[in-house]
């Protein structure tokens, strides 16, 4: 991340709780998330991973795609060999070449995002940002590319957090995931192997459905969905060969359930079996899929996990509680698999279950390990792998070298039927021995599981110090905290942070997930504390045409703009001089004033707002 140098000793502990706040997915994010690593069964480029790190001013960093990539490249598996079970596909040596279509070309110089300024307003008049009502598609891509998503992968395409059941009838399970860009709507499909002749049903849901067209002798009956109404309808249209119009059938085995939920329009379509009867399903059946749909809130780990039962038709395995210094981040799931993922800043930890072995699935070798690379070992009783590193190649080269560098490891196993996983990315190594000893705490017991120990909603739980009113932020530090009178449209006061150690307090301004950790959009953070002995210099570390003396109420101060971009060093090469960006919309402007020192910084996000120099030093001054 970029870093202003500075003696005082809170200053690693601030930069620790910026490196904590990760944005909700952007347009961006969004377009990246359609390359996820996890569609290697239809392209074979998912594996060159560049060699540049970008680290944003505030570092304010997507690490939910990391997280995904990470998942979907390295799944669950294993293969029986020689009566060994070898959860890793082995290849010889420690280099792979490269197909035409899989080198990366040199990293583009990057191209700013359109740019709208932020006008400034008095902080009693400024709310939070309204999504437009204009339809704009989130991903331009082929609806092919997203045709066997994830749950979060659909998530993240469609911009808006999903509905899905908690309970499915009797044996049915999810059966595939489609996001379609053109609409921008989400289909869940699910059928089950005993419902007869091909009975299945859909859920489809999005922003903008068109209302469904029903024939004039259609018997609509309105029913209760929660506190929502609903039209259930049954018929469909029907065409016959040679025909030039379609004729409503009122007695056909298709029922439709449609309603709205807050801004999302919902459809359930079920299609029974008109073969032979009864159907497999009966009407309260279909009607108790509606009742069991639910929207998930980010840390509500019960709820998440059970969608993912009822669509994997498995109770994943879980941990007690929280593994230590993480947090529950979300589930994510697809037909046959779940993943729980924990977190906390760019420490991340992923239990992955499967019912099936995906490596055996997998033709690209670009997933393999070098056969040097495996562990073996004991998890829980069972036989074991463990491997640290991947296979990376640098833009322009043809060959793909193994770096055990990359804090990347993963421990693979199997027990019963279950084919298990666990990814730990970034944060300090814990290496095998570790990671099995952690897996060894997995239960498949519910009794034995603290839902509220992983809840990251918990505010005081996932983000110590967190409060959502000043006068408890006042009363917990002891002091009169300061704040703006006026900001940027758009970015209202969100919650602040306390740090008992360093005395030191943070006001964060922005639209925030409700774990106060995510942020959607750009952030204006704003830091007093207690002035040290000796103030910091940026200059060490800065150009000098990125740093500007100013006044704030008669106080010196200085400003910084743009950020710094640093790169990995090659191995054998002198470590490369990082390289200033003028123009990404990043500004920070320190001043003391008493005994107090500020810092008021704001960041974009890669969202492309702005605000200008004047802005940042108008909001400094009228703070009181």
């Amino acid at each position: 991340m970029t870093r202003t140098p500075s003696p005082t000793p809170d200053t690693a502990r601030i930069e620790e709780l910026l490196r904590s706040i990760r944005p909700q997915p952007g347009p961006r994010l969004r377009m990246r998330m359609a390359q996820a690593p996890w569609k290697v069964a239809s392209s074979q480029n998912k594996g060159a991973i560049s060699m540049k790190r970008q680290f944003r001013f505030a570092a304010l960093g997507a690490v939910v795609l990391i997280l995904l990539g990470v998942l979907a490249a390295t799944p669950v598996g294993s293969v029986l060999a020689d009566e060994l079970l070898q959860f890793f596909a082995r290849v010889q040596g420690n280099s792979l070449p490269l197909q035409p279509e899989q080198i990366m070309p040199p990293v583009p110089t990057s191209t700013p995002e359109p740019t709208h300024a932020l006008a400034i307003q008095p902080a009693a008049e400024v709310t939070a940002a309204l999504p437009t009502a204009t339809l704009v598609p989130t991903l331009t891509l082929d609806p092919a590319d997203l045709a066997d998503a994830s749950l979060i992968e659909a998530q993240t395409a469609a911009g808006w957090r999903l509905y899905a059941p908690r309970r499915l009838p009797r044996d049915y399970r999810l059966t595939r995931i489609l996001y379609d860009s053109d609409q921008q709507s989400v289909q869940m499909q699910y059928a089950s192997p005993q419902a007869g002749s091909g009975e299945f049903f859909q859920i489809t849901q999005g922003r903008s459905l068109e209302p469904l067209s029903v024939g004039a002798d259609a018997q609509v009956e309105n029913v209760a969905i929660g506190p929502y109404n609903a039209e259930f309808v049954r018929g469909t249209w029907l065409t016959a060969d040679g025909a030039d119009q379609s004729t409503w059938e009122g007695n056909a085995e298709v029922y439709t359930l449609r309603w709205q939920a807050e801004e999302v329009f919902l459809s359930i379509q079920f299609f029974l079996n008109d073969a032979f009867y009864p159907a497999y399903l009966e009407r309260d059946e279909i009607l108790a899929v509606a009742q069991d749909m639910a929207r998930c809130e980010g840390g509500d780990y019960a709820c998440q996990v059970d969608q993912a039962a009822a669509a994997a038709g498995f109770t994943p395995w879980q941990f007690p509680a929280a593994p230590e210094g993480l947090s529950f981040d979300y589930v994510d799931y697809r037909p046959g698999l779940t993943a729980v993922e924990y977190g906390h800043s760019m420490d991340r930890l992923s239990l992955v279950q499967s019912t099936q072995d995906f490596a055996t699935q997998e033709e690209n070798t670009w997933f393999s390990v070098p056969e040097d690379a495996v562990q073996s070992l004991e998890v829980a009783g069972q036989p074991g792998e463990y491997v640290r590193g991947q296979f990376m190649a640098r833009p322009g080269e043809s060959q793909a070298e193994w770096n055990a560098d990359v804090p990347v490891e993963r421990l693979r196993w199997k027990n019963g039927d279950w084919w298990f996983q666990l990814v730990k990315t970034g944060g300090e190594e814990m290496q095998a021995s570790a990671l099995a000893d952690l897996a060894a705490q997995l239960t498949n017991d519910d009794t034995q599981v603290q839902a509220d120990g992983q809840d990251s909603n918990s505010l005081q739980a996932a983000v110590p110090g967190v409060y959502t009113d000043l006068a408890s932020l006042e009363a917990a530090a002891g002091f009169d905290v300061l704040e703006p009178g006026v900001l940027p449209e758009g970015l209202p006061f969100s919650h602040a942070r306390y740090e008992a150690i360093f005395h030191s307090v943070m006001l964060l301004y922005g639209n925030f997930a409700p774990d106060k950790i995510h942020a959607d959009g750009p952030v204006l953070l704003l830091i007093q504390a207690p002035r040290p002995a000796q103030d910091s210099d940026p200059s060490g570390y800065y150009p000098p045409e990125a740093i500007q003396a100013v006044e704030v109420n008669g106080q010196a101060g200085y400003l910084i703009t743009g950020s710094m971009e640093t790169f990995m060093a090659e191995e054998g090469q002198p470590t490369p001089a990082p390289v200033w960006h003028a123009d990404s919309g990043g500004l920070a402007l320190h001043w003391n004033s008493g005994e107090w020192q500020f810092d008021l910084r704001f960041d974009p996000t890669g969202h492309g707002a702005r605000i200008g120099l004047e802005d940042l030093l108008e909001i400094a001054a009228s703070l009181q």
